[in-house]
C-alpha cells in the first residue's frame, strides 16, 4: 500500500517529536516529504520495491539531521533490516548493492540539507578531524 499524506503527516509529527527530545536541528515538512516520494516513484530507496513508509538513513538517536536529504520512502523489509542503524549497515550486510549505495547517497547530498547529512557524516567517522 503506498504512503499516503496521513501518513506523512503523521511521520513528519513524529520525527519532529524524536528530533526536539534529541535536541537536533529540525527543518522538515510535510510538502518536502511528498516532493521526495513523487521524485522517487514511491519505491524503496534501498531496494527498489513499494515503499510503504519513510525512513531516515542517518538516524535522529544518532543525531541525524531531520532536513529533506535525510528522508527516504523505504519497504517495511527493508526497514526492518535496518532497524535504528544508519544506512552504512545495509550496505555492508550486502542488503544494498554498491552502485544503489553510491547513487543514494549523492542524491541525498544533493537535496536541501545535504549539507547536514555531509558535517553529521564526517563527525560520525572522524573524517573531517584530519
Amino acid at each position: 500500500m503506498p504512503i499516503d499524506n496521513k501518513s506523512i503527516s503523521s511521520w513528519v509529527r513524529q520525527a519532529r517529536h524524536r528530533a526536539k527530545k534529541h535536541n537536533i536541528y529540525s527543518d522538515l515538512e510535510v510538502a518536502d516529504v511528498t516532493t521526495i516520494i513523487q521524485g522517487t516513484g514511491g519505491t524503496c530507496s534501498y531496494c527498489g520495491k513499494e515503499a510503504e513508509t519513510l525512513d531516515c538513513p542517518f538516524p535522529l538517536r544518532d543525531e541525524g539531521p531531520h532536513v529533506p536529504a535525510n528522508v527516504v520512502p523505504c519497504c517495511k523489509g527493508c526497514k526492518s533490516v535496518k532497524n535504528n542503524n544508519d544506512i552504512v549497515r545495509l550496505f555492508s550486510n550486502g542488503h544494498i548493492p554498491s552502485e544503489r549505495y553510491v547513487t543514494l547517497i549523492q542524491e541525498l547530498l544533493k537535496r536541501r540539507g545535504g549539507e547536514r547529512i555531509k558535517a553529521h557524516v564526517k563527525r560520525a567517522t572522524g573524517l573531517g578531524d584530519e
